[in-house]
């Protein structure tokens, strides 16, 4: 209990009472995600003063996977990349960011659920830069080199999911060129959930 009174204490301090009382209801009764979407033509271009290479990732690199992202087994990566795919950037031969990309279909931990995608549509998820390499525009530059490969296989939206309450990423998504499209997520009343999905 007073864990979590302490954990309550750090979500006000820091992001203030709409983000603690969602933060409770997501604990009890309700969660949602706010739809972002992006035409990959609409993207906006960045670069980083790095000197990235960008690409998809092949089940060879599921070893270089589980060194970014340590507590991810390697074993765990092949599966999921026979699911979905993901975009890496490297520098100097080495893994640094990755973002997830869902075809068909897209499994959302946060909601428990899964959402059906339009064809020419994709989810991006699981977005992560090495620490060491943030502040040098490492992800806004592979999410536009992402938008550029995906265009190329002709995909038409890109979509994705932010807390509202998560300023920084809804922030990022902004600077990338995403534009709010709607809300997931449900309403649950003990054994009672009523999935929605809004789109607008």
């Amino acid at each position: 209990m007073r864990r979590a009174v302490g954990r309550a204490a750090v979500v006000l301090r820091d992001e203030g009472v709409r983000a603690l009382w969602f933060k409770v209801l997501g604990e009890t009764v309700y969660r949602r995600l706010r739809l972002v979407e992006l035409r990959p033509e609409h993207a906006v271009e960045t670069n980083s003063e790095l000197p990235l290479s960008f690409r998809f990732l092949t089940l060879g690199d599921a070893e270089s996977y589980a060194r970014l992202r340590p507590g991810v087994p390697p074993p765990a990566v092949r599966e999921r990349l026979a699911r979905e795919r993901c975009f890496g950037a490297w520098l100097d031969g080495r893994l640094i960011s990755t973002r997830w990309v869902a075809r068909g279909s897209a499994e959302i931990e946060y909601l428990g659920r899964t959402l059906e995608l339009d064809a020419g549509d994709v989810w991006i998820a699981d977005t992560f830069t090495d620490p060491e390499h943030r502040g040098h525009d490492v992800s806004p530059a592979a999410g536009a080199a992402l938008a550029r490969a995906l265009r190329s296989e002709g995909i038409e939206r890109q979509l994705g999911g932010v807390l509202p309450e998560n300023a920084l990423g809804v922030r990022a998504y902004e600077q990338a060129g995403y534009r709010r499209a709607g809300a997931v997520g449900y309403v649950r009343f003990g054994r009672f959930r009523r999935d929605f999905l809004r789109r607008g």
